[in-house]
């Protein structure tokens, strides 16, 4: 399969049980298997998480605040161990 292809990387890996395997990576053009029927969009923004190819769109306003709460707790939490270094 290899023949006259460019590996374009590879990885080597050992086994436990001490055995070795190369895993070569190839770039293959193939063609189009056809038109999809549809397509959904995803933004992985902070305003619109999903929209789908008919115009229906969901906001993020539950998961923002949940980000905005792990956010806020981070902070404090960085702020402490600044303030305290003895406690990492």
């Amino acid at each position: 399969m290899l023949r006259g292809q460019k590996p374009t990387s590879a990885t080597l890996n050992k086994t436990k049980s001490g055995d070795y395997f190369i895993n070569f990576v190839v770039d293959i053009p193939t063609q189009p298997t056809g038109k999809t029927p549809k397509v959904i969009g995803v933004d992985l923004g902070r305003r619109d998480i999903a929209t789908t190819s008919t115009g229906k769109s969901w906001n993020g306003k539950q998961i923002q605040n949940v980000r905005d709460c792990y956010s806020k707790v981070r902070a404090n939490v960085q702020s402490k161990l600044v303030k305290e270094p003895h406690l990492v």
